[in-house]
């Protein structure tokens, strides 16, 4: 029978977040202290065994079904005196279909290789690929597939040269679509790693302004190294997120460089959203932005604009407690936006001149300015 790939992590990554979490250590587990009895036995799918002998990791066997367990396996990569772990499937007929190694306590690390051997109940070999998973989503360009894999032979899945296994949190074994081979039980020994290769990318800020049915959002970078794109991301309940927009990244910067996104949003809007950024490079790699999260403004800007009435400029007046980025939109007498643009806004009281009425008709306009707390507004006669 062929199986089916059901890549269930919800145990583990629950259980890595605990007070007994321990990171891997840098360099290769090869688990020769553990001894049998050290990972326990259960009957359920996914089969998991957390922070095993202090050593850092996580495992998760997933199976189409039967009664599964975790063990200590002898005779490891380097001969009888290794040990390893054994992920099992005891029953008649069913297959194994992931094995997930996550780091215990979440953090990244560079996967250099790892070991793996399985048992094939039927079949004369199986094609298994390695796949790396960062925060819980399939890194691109993180994969390997090796064919032709039979029964209890160790084979060295060598990654080090795959530039997206740099900065993982996990990684799964599970078998190609290429074969049908029936694994009955998955063993992992020799995990290599090295510290995480850093994203080449630095996010100074990000922030957002919210004014009716509109967000303007910025972020600056300090740091760019191959950086490709933006993906904005927004959620009204901070877990299930959709892309709303992608901006093009500068590429390579080592100065600061600023970048906005509007986002329109749907009809009826939420009373709050919460945004983040996909950020990546060139070659696939990926991280996420902290979130923020933007709610309708709670409360007035004290505005005040003179001269007013005006002929080709003005100054406005803002009063603010704290340093912040707001949203001044201008419109005119028939609710048509003249301009919308971001304004720094920096504690105590701001002064800023307004020199772009010049070229605009004469009749009244409406100033608009929205923090991500505040909004305030006045109106502008303008006489020539």
């Amino acid at each position: 029978m062929k199986p089916s790939f059901h890549l269930i992590l919800a145990v583990s990554l629950l259980m890595a977040h605990t007070c007994y979490a321990t990171a891997p250590s840098i360099g290769t587990t090869n688990f020769n202290s553990l001894t049998t009895g050290a990972l326990f036995a259960g009957a359920s799918s996914p089969a998991t065994a957390s922070n095993v002998g202090s050593l850092g990791w996580n495992f998760t066997l997933s199976t189409d079904g039967g009664f599964i367990s975790a063990s200590i396996s002898s005779a490891g990569v380097t001969g009888a005196s290794d040990v390893c772990i054994r992920m099992n499937r005891s029953t008649l007929g069913f297959a194994v279909t992931s094995l997930a190694t996550l780091s215990n306590d979440g953090s990244a690390f560079k996967l250099n290789h790892a070991y793996l051997k399985v048992n094939l109940f039927s079949g004369a070999s199986a094609d298994m690929t390695l796949t790396g998973y960062r925060n819980g989503t399939a890194v691109t360009g993180a994969i390997k597939t090796i064919t032709g894999i039979t029964t209890s032979t160790w084979t060295n899945f060598d990654v080090s040269a795959i530039a997206a296994f740099s900065n993982v949190t996990e990684f799964r074994f599970t078998q190609a679509g290429s074969t049908s081979a029936v694994v009955s039980f998955a063993v992992i020994d020799e995990i290599d790693i090295s510290a995480a290769v850093p994203l080449p990318l630095t996010l100074d800020l990000f922030s957002g302004q919210r004014q009716d049915n509109t967000v303007l959002l910025h972020w600056t970078t300090l740091l760019e190294q191959n950086t490709a794109w933006f993906e904005i991301q927004r959620a009204a309940d901070a877990t299930n997120y959709e892309a709303v927009g992608k901006v093009r990244a500068s590429g390579n910067s080592r100065s600061p460089v600023n970048y906005a996104f509007v986002d329109d949003l749907p009809a009826p809007a939420a009373p709050r959203y919460f945004y983040r950024l996909k950020m990546a490079d060139m070659d696939g790699r990926f991280t996420y932005s902290p979130i923020i999260s933007i709610g309708v403004p709670s409360g007035a800007l004290d505005l005040t604009a003179y001269p007013n009435p005006m002929t080709n400029t003005t100054t406005l007046t803002v009063p603010s407690n704290t340093p912040a980025i707001a949203l001044l939109t201008v419109t005119d007498m028939y609710g048509r936006k003249i301009l919308v643009r971001s304004v720094h806004l920096q504690k105590g009281n701001n002064i800023l001149p307004l020199l772009f009425f010049q070229g605009l008709g004469k009749g009244i306009y409406q100033l608009s300015l929205a923090t991500h707390e505040k909004t305030g507004t006045v109106r502008l006669l303008k006489t020539d």
